[in-house]
């Protein structure tokens, strides 16, 4: 009984598999010849079916057979048609990605044509089989969490003849080439049974215990002292990285206090500090939170200045001063602030004194830390007085700026 090449192969690959992971793949495409014959080439339908053999995570050697079809040439000229029945053997060589993976192939085979026909005229003599080599090509593999994997491929037969198509020049430039998408499993090698120890069964050591109550305090913002309770029956550890507050014991062992002595929070925004306690592999985290300082009611009076003036008395920077203070407790408070004068002048001078003193006002501000955006001035000149201009102590209180909370 002869045993062809091929069946050898096989078989090979088929026991290395057994040591091996190996892929099984079914693919269909495309094709087409390059052959003397370049007009009017046919692109004709492919199937195939490969078995490789992993060697490595990264390198495969594989059997990869297959059927087509190749053809060219016009019906009143020169032209050719084959079937083709082909198997190559490759190397494959692809990274160990994850999820789409690049890969080269590269190795060598036979082909068969049967029957070979010119002008649907069959060839006799011309149904054989040659050599393939090289037989190169390259894709891209996408994996699934399935375990289903597909592959977009291209490759490349050079043939060791130059008769694909009846007419042999001598030049040896017969080639066909395949496009296919394939879709493939692989099945992992055989793993050995675990080997089973007996091991001395010990007695189940009690679990640790490390409870806390309560896990949060919530304290005034004045100075003082809080406390946790805990339960363990481990020893324990207790650590805190702030600055404002200390803890006390630092460590123990079973149940026992956690005395925490904070500082007087001078802020109106609260804080939180965290406590850590370890013991016995556990870890918890305690937390203290501390309310912020009550604020004082804003308080936004009025400035006023001397008969057709914008500079700033005494007494408006004592009034500033304090707004200043005051807006530390509000940093998103924004303000409009609004100058006045009297009636004493024409209403476009009066109307620009108005302005002048409100920006004075700014200025003043600003110079002493407030944030210039949270300010916008408006003059109104003589148009909105506080009270009668018929007096000179009513007049006084028209020569104002007011302060408007937006």
């Amino acid at each position: 009984m002869k045993v062809t090449l091929l069946t050898i192969l096989l078989l090979t690959l088929v026991t290395l598999g057994f040591a091996f992971e190996s892929t099984l793949m079914l693919k269909g495409g495309i094709s087409q010849a390059e052959t003397d014959i370049y007009q009017d080439k046919q692109i004709n339908g492919m199937i195939g079916i490969s078995y490789e053999i992993w060697l490595a995570k990264w390198i495969s050697l594989g059997l990869h057979p297959y059927i087509t079809k190749v053809g060219a040439g016009k019906e009143d000229e020169i032209n050719f048609e084959a079937n083709v029945v082909g198997a190559d053997m490759l190397f494959r060589l692809r990274p160990n990605w994850k999820h789409v993976a690049p890969y080269i192939t590269a190795g060598g085979g036979v082909s068969n044509f049967y029957p070979k026909t010119q002008s649907g005229v069959y060839i006799p003599g011309t149904d054989h089989t040659v050599g393939v080599l090289p037989t190169v090509g390259a894709g891209l593999t996408f994996f699934t969490k399935y375990g289903i994997d597909f592959d977009l491929g291209f490759q490349k037969n050079f043939l060791m003849s130059d008769e694909l198509e009846g007419w042999d020049k001598g030049e040896f430039n017969d080639s066909y080439w395949m496009a296919f998408l394939g879709i493939s499993h692989t099945f992992g090698k055989k793993k050995p049974a675990p080997v089973i120890v007996p091991v001395e069964i010990k007695p189940e050591a009690p679990k640790p215990v490390l409870t806390i109550t309560p896990n949060t305090r919530e304290v005034g913002y004045r100075a003082g002292e809080t406390e946790f309770a805990i339960t363990a029956n481990n020893p324990w550890t207790v650590s805190e990285n702030e600055t404002w507050f200390s803890v006390k014991p630092t460590s123990g062992t079973g149940n026992g206090i956690i005395e925490v002595t904070y500082d007087e929070n001078t802020r109106p925004q609260p804080r939180t500090g965290n406590i850590y306690v370890s013991g016995g592999g556990l870890n918890l985290t305690l937390k203290v939170v501390q309310e912020g300082m009550p604020t004082p009611p804003l308080s936004l009076r009025n400035v006023y200045f001397e008969f057709d003036k914008h500079e700033l008395t005494d007494a408006a920077v004592t009034i500033l001063d304090a707004i200043i203070a005051n807006l530390a407790y509000y940093p998103e408070v924004q303000l409009e602030i609004q100058g006045h004068a009297d009636e004493m002048g024409t209403l476009q001078y009066n109307q620009r004194l108005s302005e002048r003193r409100a920006n004075a006002v700014k200025d003043y501000l600003v110079n002493r830390g407030i944030t210039a955006s949270r300010l916008t001035t408006r003059g109104y000149g003589e148009t909105r007085p506080a009270t009668s201009n018929s007096t000179e102590e009513g007049r006084a209180l028209n020569r104002r700026v007011e302060f408007m909370q937006k």
